[in-house]
């Protein structure tokens, strides 16, 4: 007499989820719509995502695009319907283990209403949950009108694993609006340990010794003193940074050294498509026994590079690839 095959029903629990672990993305949303406690099954199982994108850049509505590793397929999916697309986010990351690398928001300026509206859905579902989201990579392009959106869904990011923050409010705020988001969102647990900032479209002269704990960092200000870049050198010599750590400061107006002036010589061995007729200064200070700070300076930026002294040039290119050469100073 032949052995029955046990059916899909009576499979123990844990052996169905280690099935949906090994599923991928389409196969689980297959299993999901076969009833209810399918649905619970994949549910209670985490993903690895790669990449998300929440978009809106046309008039077309917008959408959800996840990959699920680098360089992988891209699934696109319409979320006009903003019960539907919220309930679908929320599945996607209600689990605790859930992990995303990039999650990326994106939205032209004439369609941030209706998306701000589709955040604060997705925000309210989660209000209850206790778990953090694990996004290792939040980047904000949208201006939208609730100037606290952006605060609530940052707070809802696990600060242990968050690495990289990077906000551009576009311009639907004035410069006093923006002013209120950043002066609330640097006092978050999330930004104030971060590893990385990128903070473009706002000057940032107010809030500056906010973003010096991290080790890595673009951002703009009004007027770059002497006193600012030198706060910057010594933060750099005590937190000690890994090789590789880049301080991009912009600033509006021209930069005006006094007594670093002395360490600084041009820089001719350098070419940038936006800044090919300035000729750079550039410097090379010791930080401590084993590493160095390359800083250059432009008229109205500085780029200051951590580098090992051993390896000053290696480590040096790979931050600026259309270096030509880099003498050691």
């Amino acid at each position: 007499m032949s052995k029955l095959l046990p059916i899909w029903e009576n499979l123990p629990a844990h052996f169905k989820q280690n099935l949906v672990d090994k599923l991928d993305f389409r196969s689980r949303q297959n299993l999901s719509a076969c009833s209810k406690s399918e649905r619970d099954l994949v549910d209670s199982c985490p993903i690895s995502i790669h990449s998300l994108y929440i978009e809106q850049e046309d008039e077309e509505g917008f959408h959800l695009k996840i990959s699920f590793s680098k360089n992988g397929t891209v699934l696109k999916f319409n979320c006009n319907n903003h019960d539907r697309g919220v309930s679908a986010l929320y599945r996607l990351l209600s689990h605790r283990k859930t992990k995303t690398i990039f999650f990326d928001i994106y939205c032209e300026p004439e369609f941030s209403t209706t998306f701000d509206d589709f955040l604060s859905k997705f925000l309210e579902k989660r209000f209850a949950e206790s778990s953090k989201l694990h996004v290792q990579h939040f980047s904000w392009n949208s201006g939208i009108p609730a100037e606290d959106t952006i605060l609530r869904l940052l707070e809802q990011l696990n600060p242990n694993f968050l690495y990289w923050i990077r906000l551009n409010f576009v311009d639907i705020w004035s410069e006093e609006e923006k002013s209120d988001v950043v002066k609330k969102i640097v006092e978050t647990e999330q930004w104030n340990r971060v590893g990385k900032i990128h903070l473009y479209d706002y000057k940032v002269d107010a809030y500056f010794k906010k973003f010096l704990h991290v080790n890595s960092l673009k951002i703009c200000v009004e007027k770059l003193t002497e006193a600012m870049l030198l706060e910057v050198i010594e933060v750099i010599r005590t937190r000690d940074p890994p090789p590789g750590s880049q301080f991009v400061i912009s600033a509006s107006e021209e930069i005006k050294l006094d007594t670093l002036t002395s360490v600084f010589t041009d820089f001719h061995n350098v070419h940038r498509r936006l800044k090919e007729y300035q000729t750079p200064k550039i410097a090379t200070l010791l930080t401590n026994e084993s590493r160095c700070l390359v800083i250059i300076k432009w008229e109205k930026a500085i780029e200051a590079t951590v580098c090992r002294r051993e390896f000053l040039n290696e480590d040096f290119l790979k931050n600026h690839g259309v270096c030509v050469t880099l003498d050691m100073i």
